[in-house]
Parts: structure tokens; sequence; C-alpha cells
């Protein structure tokens, strides 16, 4: 019998859904909420934004975070749902549900913030890959190489590391008191 929780990795949102007005619109007017708002998750594990059922949300509410149920709390085909959103985690070896669930343990014992995570996330570039498929080396593609060249070429090299001192001599600056509560502090 599977075992399933939920993960902590997972925020969750009220979002007006508007009512199109062809005729408010056109006067300029705002349009109008619709009669119920949705609810909408934002997946840490997977770095996605879902859009959740009411069946969903109170499938989620049923299932604990902390420890391991058995899956009959849930519907198998909402559950199904629920753990390809990376909203519910599975104790199955069965992909992609594996990797979900090391990412959730990953992520609770780094003792990472929810907030952190979050941002983390929510905010990674997905999609954007910048080698070329006609090459077996993935790091740069020829033209990637030939962008970069063109690049400094046009504004120079990066400047070092470290500035080199433009002269000998010292200029020595003002300094201040340091007394009050923040040096002693320090």
């Amino acid at each position: 019998m599977t075992q399933l929780r939920r993960t902590p990795f997972a925020f969750f949102y009220a979002e007006d859904q508007q009512l199109l007005d062809v005729t408010a619109l056109l006067q300029g007017e705002n349009p109008k909420p619709g009669p119920r708002a949705r609810v909408l998750a934002l997946a840490v594990l997977t770095g996605e934004r879902h859009r959740l059922l009411a069946e969903e949300l109170e499938a989620l509410l049923r299932v604990p975070a902390e420890t391991w149920v058995d899956d009959q709390r849930v519907d198998p085909e909402l559950a199904r749902g629920l753990l390809h959103k990376g909203l519910l985690l599975s104790d199955t070896e069965e992909q992609p549900f594996k990797s979900l669930r090391e990412r959730d343990e990953a992520l609770s014992a780094n003792e990472w913030n929810l907030f952190g995570a979050l941002y983390h996330y929510m905010t990674k570039w997905s999609g954007v890959d910048i080698s070329r498929e006609d090459q077996e080396d993935p790091v740069l593609g020829d033209h990637a190489r030939q962008e970069a060249e063109a690049f400094v070429a046009e504004h120079g090299p990066p400047p070092p590391e470290f500035a080199e001192p433009r002269s000998d001599k010292a200029v020595p600056l003002p300094g201040a008191v340091r007394e009050g509560d923040l040096y002693r502090a320090l």
C-alpha cells in the first residue's frame, strides 16, 4: 500500500476570476470579479503554479505534512494529479515521484526557509539552453562563443577581480568617532 504526505513546500492563494464584459471594457471600466475566487498553488518542488479544484484542496487538507498516511484518504485519480503537481508526496520508487520526494527531503534536511525556497525555485530560469543541439560539448556552442568574443571586442575585456592601485600615494580619509551602542556591540 502506498503512503502519502503533503509537502510543506507549497503556498496557496486566492485569485479573483474576472468576468469578460465587452461593453464595460470598451467604456474603460475594470472587469467585475467573478462569483467565486479560484485557489492557486505555488509548488516549490516543481517551480510551477497550479490552479486547484475545490476537491483537490479538500484532498490536500486531509493529508498531513509531517507523517505518512495510507493513500486511502484520497481518491486515486486526485492523488495522482496532486503527485504530478508536486503538492503530495509518495513513498513509491516511480519517477518523477521519487525525485520530488528526494527534493522535499533535501530541502527539509538542509533546513531551508520556506520563503527562501519559494523564491529560489519560483525564480529559476527554465527552458533556457545556450548550447547547440548539434554539438557534443554542451558547455558553449560556437555561436555563443562568437557572441562573447564580439562583445569583448566592442566593449573591451572585463575589469580584473581586484583594482590595481593608480598611484603609490595613499590619501588618508577622515575617521569617525567610534563610540556608541553599535561600536560596543561590534
